[in-house]
């Protein structure tokens, strides 16, 4: 199975198995697995050959027709967005719950392909959910796979043919749970809704929900039992509508709403993950009344959370509000109209948040994009808020790490040396003082504007130069040094443990979210190429801001 794996997922027209030992009729059993791997979405059927009374010798390859290079590079680096949710220290129990609340998010319901009878293969896969951010369950439940599986937590996906659908079991603290997050998007497409009724169950607990209300699973498949219930009652996302937000490892905000109809009250809460203590951060109060009919009003609530470079916003009926973490307080952003309809979502996008107005909570409405005013203006010409290391450029240049090449320009594209490259990262570390004055570099002069830069770095095990005494603090820094500079730099770790010696810094870069947004995760660059400024402070704003 490995061996196919490895041949399909390094695009192979056919694999010779003279000696595989497998039989013609193991054939289909393994045909199933492969069909159920998420990271193989271009893969469509294998064909195999065999000697009469004999195992298979040959198999040979069929793909899907329309997946090419660049569908390759937007996957990767839609797969690298998701993975960018994940903040530094994160355990699985906290990627388990990032990305169901992404997906929940980024991802619709195909309803239309279902009533028309038209589903394209896209829906199926990983590729659809995450690139073209539409699929059916069996999408959702493989995008999540992928999105774990890249972070080296176990899943399966488990389906019901009584049901005619299909979700993920997840491994954790030694035990299985289902997780539905087709079930847990509200359909049609609600931006803004993210329910939480099926994360983590027990067998007991998803076959438990309301049949009435059609949110009974039954009748799938598995020989794995899901016995452990830690998760099926008395948990905090219980009963929250809306995403649960990590700012860091430590931190997670969430709206929880109190009271019902015109007596309702919107509380931002934060809490620290480790202790389980919760804080109220801001409160509001807010009812949605029925539209066109200003004496009627909805029981629920329907406010709105989101967390867009790195700042918290919410939204009321006809409000958008920003969290100010140092005051403690909501600051108005917009006031809306209500022209068409109540504001009753809010999510984040590249580009701006997503502002869901309705008439109705259950219907999807008019999606608007809005760009919060707050957001604070670049000094440089070449760099715009759609850029995604807008907010790396701006920490930069803020916190003392590097400013521009003018006043303004910053040269996003420009190379970087060694010496800038280790100069930034201590800055960026606090420019802690060397313990040592000893200089073991026969090119870094004492009066080096990076002199102390890089006998720190040394101190610290993150460089060693370049051999022979020499730092050679003019030679361009490619993304396997920087990606390591960092990785020894957060980790403590001085060497790869396999591979070439940038293979464990750049797994650990890639699980934890560090590529996001460069050329290196949209694979359009490779890992040996010159790294250009904007990455380089990318990298270090995700690890050390």
């Amino acid at each position: 199975l490995e061996n196919l794996r490895g041949a399909i997922l390094n695009r192979a027209d056919a694999l010779d198995t003279p000696d595989s030992g497998v039989w013609p009729s193991e054939m289909q059993a393994i045909s199933e697995e492969l069909n159920q791997d998420p990271e193989l979405y271009y893969y469509d059927y294998f064909s195999y050959s065999y000697y009469d009374n004999s195992t298979v010798s040959r198999v040979e390859f069929h793909y899907h027709e329309q997946y090419g290079e660049a569908h390759e590079a937007a996957f990767e680096e839609a797969v690298a967005e998701a993975l960018n949710e994940l903040k530094p220290g994160m355990t699985d129990l906290q990627a388990v719950i990032v990305f169901h609340e992404y997906l929940t998010q980024h991802v619709a319901y195909d309803s239309e392909g279902l009533a028309s009878g038209e589903l394209p293969a896209e829906d199926f896969s990983a590729y659809g959910a995450l690139v073209l951010g539409k699929a059916v369950c069996q999408g959702y439940a493989q995008a999540y796979r992928l999105l774990l599986g890249r972070c080296g937590i176990e899943s399966r996906y488990i389906s019901s043919d009584a049901m005619n659908h299909g979700w993920a079991e997840v491994s954790l603290f030694g035990n299985w749970y289902h997780v539905d997050v087709t079930w847990d998007d509200p359909t049609p497409d609600s931006v803004g809704q993210s329910e939480h009724t099926f994360l983590l169950l027990s067998d007991k607990a998803i076959a438990a929900s309301d049949s009435d209300a059609g949110e009974r699973h039954y009748g799938w498949k598995s020989d794995y039992p899901r016995t452990d219930d830690t998760f099926d009652s008395g948990i905090l996302w219980e009963d929250v509508s809306t995403p649960l937000y990590f700012t860091d490892a430590d931190t997670l905000w969430y709206l929880y709403a109190e009271g019902s109809g015109t007596d309702q009250t919107i509380y931002l809460l934060c809490r620290d993950w480790n202790s389980g203590e919760e804080a109220v951060a801001a409160s509001f109060q807010e009812y949605w009344p029925v539209w066109g009919n200003e004496y009627s009003y909805w029981m629920g609530a329907y406010p709105g959370i989101a967390l867009w470079r790195g700042r918290l916003y919410l939204s009321d009926k006809s409000h958008i509000y920003v969290y100010d973490e140092e005051r403690g307080e909501l600051e108005t952003l917009l006031a809306y109209g209500c022209e068409d309809g109540y504001i009753y979502g809010l999510a984040p996008a590249a580009d701006g948040l997503r502002v869901r107005v309705s008439t109705d909570p259950n219907e999807s409405g008019t999606v608007y994009r809005y760009v919060p005013e707050d957001l604070p203006e670049s000094p440089f010409t070449d760099v715009s808020a759609s850029d995604p290391y807008y907010e790396a450029v701006l920490w930069a240049l803020g916190s003392g790490v590097t400013d521009g090449v003018t006043e303004t320009s910053f040269d996003p594209e420009g190379t970087c040396n060694r010496a800038q490259v280790v100069t930034f990262l201590w800055r960026a570390m606090g420019r802690p003082a060397p313990v040592s004055s000893v200089n073991p570099f026969a090119d870094v002069a004492e009066g080096a504007w990076y002199h102390d830069a890089v006998l720190w770095a040394v101190e610290q095990g993150i460089t060693d130069g370049t051999g022979d005494a020499i730092f050679s603090p003019n030679a361009t820094c490619s993304y396997a040094h920087i990606l390591t500079f960092l990785w020894r730099a957060m980790t403590g770790n001085s060497a790869s443990s396999y591979g070439k010696w940038y293979d464990e810094p750049w797994d650990w870069s890639f699980t934890n979210g560090v590529l996001w947004g460069t050329p290196l995760a949209g694979g359009s660059a490779d890992i040996t190429d010159d790294c250009p400024r904007s990455s380089v402070v990318s990298f270090l704003w995700r690890c050390a801001a």
